[in-house]
């Protein structure tokens, strides 16, 4: 979220800006890779509540562990 108000926030200047220098001389960043991360960001929290869960091995699909006999001497 906070990248996300720091861009919003700089847009101004970025669309102002001139050889990669805002009007203040600072470099400008790169816009397709900021909307990209945006993008994944967002498939993946979404992946979170979309994708359906499998039956975890807790649930009485994983064997029994048999015990060992042990031999001591």
């Amino acid at each position: 979220m906070n990248l996300a108000l720091l861009w919003a926030t700089a847009l101004p200047d970025y669309f102002d800006a001139a050889g990669g220098r805002t009007p203040n001389g600072d470099p400008i960043g790169n816009l397709w890779y900021t909307i990209a991360c945006f993008v994944i960001a967002i498939a993946t929290v979404l992946a979170t509540f979309l994708v359906p869960q499998g039956k975890s091995h807790d649930e009485g699909t994983r064997p029994a562990v048999q015990p060992t006999a042990t031999h001591t001497a």
